[in-house]
């Protein structure tokens, strides 16, 4: 295990030029790293790998495209969905409706993670840009023991915990709307 061998670009120039190519390289304890540009894909992390920005985290941008049923049952298109996994992400920023990020079991690490406008917003009438609908910023689920910390949540949807998750968050910052959603009783953050 080491740092994966070469580098993500969007333009190619790097040894692969998607964050799932990269994923798919990577074995546990691997670092995969993002240089800066646009990404607009869905991400399965099964791995104990690191995923990181190579870089401003305002500069390496991941845009969702799955939707329901494609890697998950879960509802909604997303950015990145962890299943039971020690994986940690950092430095990036997670953008619209369609990005958000689902955690289902294990102790994935999030940090220094940007949500821009992830989800549709509580209480608000706008309609979701994605016509298979959109979820949360950020799901906890499946009894995970997920860490965010350091992130920024802007404008966007929920930080949702539920199915017995224990979740700890430390020194985020919610502006413009996104607020905790505990689910289920059991539930804590």
């Amino acid at each position: 295990p080491g740092v994966f061998s070469g580098l993500v670009c969007p333009d190619g120039s790097g040894v692969v030029a998607t964050i799932t190519e990269g994923v798919a390289l990577a074995g546990d304890g691997d670092t995969v790293l993002i240089r800066p540009g646009v990404y607009q894909e869905s991400v399965l992390v099964e791995e104990d790998i690191r995923l990181a920005g190579d870089g401003d985290r305002e500069a390496v941008i991941v845009e969702g495209t799955a939707g329901s049923g494609s890697i998950t049952s879960l509802t909604g298109p997303y950015s990145f969905v962890l299943v039971d996994s020690e994986a940690v992400l950092s430095d990036l920023t997670i953008r619209g409706m369609a990005g958000q990020v689902i955690v289902s079991g294990g102790r994935p690490t999030l940090q220094r993670l940007s949500f821009q406008g992830t989800g549709v917003p509580y209480g608000k009438n706008d309609p979701c840009a994605d016509p298979r609908g959109c979820g949360n910023s950020l799901l906890i689920t499946g009894g995970s023991a997920a860490s965010v910390t350091d992130s920024l949540f802007v404008g966007g949807a929920d930080l949702a915990v539920d199915g017995d998750s224990n979740p700890v968050f430390e020194d985020n910052e919610l502006l413009d709307g996104p607020h905790f959603y505990l689910a289920d009783p059991g539930d804590e953050a």
